[in-house]
Formats: C-alpha cells, structure tokens, sequence
C-alpha cells in the first residue's frame, strides 16, 4: 500500500500497541492519525462495535485530525498490533498530495460498508 511505503521512506517509526489498548477514545479531543502496519483494531460507539480494521495501510483518527471534532469511535487492540503514527495529518498531506485519493478511496469503502450494514438493521426492523 502506498501509504505505508511513503512513512517508511519518511523514516516513521512504527509504534506497538499492546493487546487490549485503546488508542482512540469516542469524545476526546483530536489527536494523532494512525495506519496500521499488522495486528487487528476494534472499533466501537456507543458501546456497539461497529468494525474491526485489520488491513495494513488502514488509517483511523483521520476524520477527527481533518475535521477538527471530537473522536467519533473508540479504537482498541484486539491483537498485539503495530502503527505508524501521524501527529499532523493535515500537514502530512499537504506534503503527500498523490496520497489523498487513496486515503478517499479507503473512507469511502468504509463509508459504504456502513451504509450497508445500516440497509441490512433496517430490514430487520421492518
């Protein structure tokens, strides 16, 4: 993944994560932008988990750093995990620009993933 290539030629150094840690916290401030390099995260609101990030190069706390608001999800350790972490992802892409259409793509996929399975606890009320 792209993402991951370009922290690995800026010299990011990837941080461990141990198993039941959680990184993100729903309601805090913004904070830092994670990618995932191996290992799985849990994501919850509410209390209600909502999905899980597996995949290297997945990135969570993004929505937060652009946006300026408040965490919208808690993200926590199911596995002893690895991340590269960006402390100012608005300044990252600015010096990443061919970065940002794969960073869309990948909101966009989750974005569609929830539409779905929202479609899906609609059906069932019904």
């Amino acid at each position: 993944m792209k993402i991951l290539r370009t922290l690995d030629d800026f010299c990011y150094k990837p941080q461990l994560i141990s198993k039941g840690s959680a990184i993100l916290k729903e309601g805090d401030q913004p904070c830092p932008t994670y990618v995932l390099i191996k290992g799985a995260m849990k994501v919850t609101a509410g209390g209600v988990e909502i999905g899980v990030f597996k995949g290297a190069g997945d990135t969570f706390g993004e929505m937060a750093a652009i946006l300026g608001s408040p965490i919208s999800a808690t993200v926590e350790a199911v596995d002893d995990s690895e991340v590269y972490v960006i402390h100012n992802f608005s300044d990252f892409l600015s010096k990443n620009p061919s970065l940002c259409m794969e960073l869309l793509k990948n909101s966009y996929h989750r974005l569609a993933q929830m539409n779905k399975g929202v479609n899906e606890m609609l059906k069932m009320i019904r």
